[in-house]
């Protein structure tokens, strides 16, 4: 199932997070409503498990985490399946993380290296968010010239 994948994959949660959404992952997996209705997330489907859970007595609370829960995994799932399918880059490339990206965390440089088969390197820059060519445009300026420099000119 992909919230037992997704759980044991890598990520870049704060522990507190992971602890969360683990506690979350293995009561979803014990739960037999899950197997048999969350085969997809259409709005009907949610709403008929959201009323099995609060009608079994799970507060709505609980029951809106085990969606959001699920809703990760599925979004990771699909995320992950299409980067697979990408064919690898092979061109030297340079690569950059925003700090106070409000979309989503600084990732490690290993996070999606299996995507590159040619020189990278990535940069994680302070006090930029998520669009750091208009941010800090001599930065992402000077990272062009540098491949440039490298020979890369296509």
């Amino acid at each position: 199932m992909v919230l037992a994948t997704w759980i044991g994959a890598a990520h870049d949660w704060k522990p507190s997070t992971w602890v969360g959404y683990r506690g979350t992952v293995r009561r979803l997996l014990a739960d037999p409503v899950v197997h048999r209705s969350l085969g997809t997330l259409a709005p009907s489907t949610v709403r008929t498990v959201m009323r099995a859970w609060t009608d079994g007595g799970m507060s709505v609370s609980t029951a809106a985490l085990n969606i959001r829960v699920v809703k990760a995994a599925s979004g990771w799932a699909y995320d992950e399946r299409r980067l697979a399918a990408q064919p690898p880059i092979s061109v030297s490339s340079i690569t950059f993380d925003g700090v106070d990206d409000g979309v989503r965390p600084p990732a490690p440089a290993a996070q999606h290296a299996r995507q590159f088969t040619g020189p990278r390197s990535h940069r994680i820059v302070p006090g930029v968010g998520h669009n750091l060519p208009q941010e800090v445009p001599e930065v992402f300026a000077e990272a062009v010239l540098e491949l440039v420099k490298q020979g890369f000119a296509a």
